[in-house]
């Protein structure tokens, strides 16, 4: 460790420079005039609220309005944590409408047959692409989120590693509503009654989904049922509504579903719950291999 006083202006920015170059993510903290030039080179510029020039402030891209140092930490925590629930919102959203759009583009041309009515596409965007999202977005910090190297400056929300997770997801619940279809069509079910068990099938599976997405590192049950005490509302308040949909007679109309017994919500739930128990299976693989 090196301690240097009274440094000039130009000694501070070679120094950030150099750590730049040796690929480091940098942070800055100054208060003065002097600390404009390395305060804006640093990827993150940390400008003092209180004793801080108007210069200092003007170059940096965070000022601490307490100059507590220990602040820096609780930002930068904050920071990664919304990027992650951001990440997350969006890779849910996007297991979701590739496994959609897949079910329904694979029965008309194997089929032909339309899996799920339009309304009830709408229904699936409106209330269980929507509510679980929402309470994806103030998930709390995972553990060890400040132990997590610090993510490429240039890499975006959207990676290979989400796009494969699309992929991987909405081709597993494509999978879950063709085996639906095929069991419907062997036992003579009618139109109303396939498309009602594809529809409730993509619906649960969605909500189980909507788990993985809490983490795309960790456990579901690591992190605790009930620390995102919204998505279990959300969850609930969607399960609540599809139910109605199912059993309500004035929506059953509105939606084209016909009642469920009991054997047939066994099949759907069980194949739904193979959304959460694969990503289980896949994050304890890749916590493996982390830990090797």
């Amino acid at each position: 460790m090196c301690i240097r006083d009274s440094v000039y202006p130009a000694h501070k920015l070679r120094v950030v420079e150099a750590l730049k170059k040796k690929g480091y993510v940098v942070a800055m903290t100054g208060d003065g005039v002097n600390d404009a030039p390395a305060l804006k080179a640093a990827d993150m510029g940390i400008a003092m609220g209180i004793t801080g020039t108007d210069v200092s402030k003007e170059a940096s891209s965070m000022i601490l309005t307490d100059d507590n140092f220990a602040s820096i930490v609780s930002a930068v925590e904050e920071g990664r944590n919304i990027f992650k629930n951001i990440r997350n919102f969006i890779t849910y959203g996007l297991t979701c409408h590739i496994g959609e759009v897949l079910i329904v583009l694979i029965a008309i041309l194997g089929w032909q047959i339309l899996p799920l009515m339009a309304v009830q596409i709408l229904w699936i965007n409106l209330i269980t692409d929507g509510l679980p999202p929402m309470a994806l977005s103030v998930e709390p910090p995972d553990r060890g989120l400040m132990r997590q190297k610090p993510r490429n400056v240039e890499e975006g929300l959207i990676t290979r590693r989400e796009i494969t997770a699309g992929l991987g997801i909405g081709t597993l619940v494509t999978l879950q509503a063709l085996i639906v279809l095929v069991w419907s069509l062997e036992s003579g079910f009618s139109l109303s009654k396939l498309q009602t068990m594809v529809f409730t099938l993509v619906v649960f599976s969605e909500m189980f989904n909507a788990f993985n997405w809490r983490s795309d590192r960790y456990s579901v049950f690591s992190l605790g049922l009930f620390t995102n005490k919204a998505l279990i509302y959300a969850v609930l308040t969607t399960v609540v509504l599809q139910l109605m949909v199912i059993y309500v007679p004035f929506l059953q109309l509105a939606f084209s579903t016909v009642p469920l017994s009991l054997p047939e919500w066994g099949i759907i739930l069980a194949l739904a719950s193979t959304t959460l128990i694969s990503m289980e299976i896949v994050k304890h693989i890749n916590n493996g291999k982390r830990a090797d």
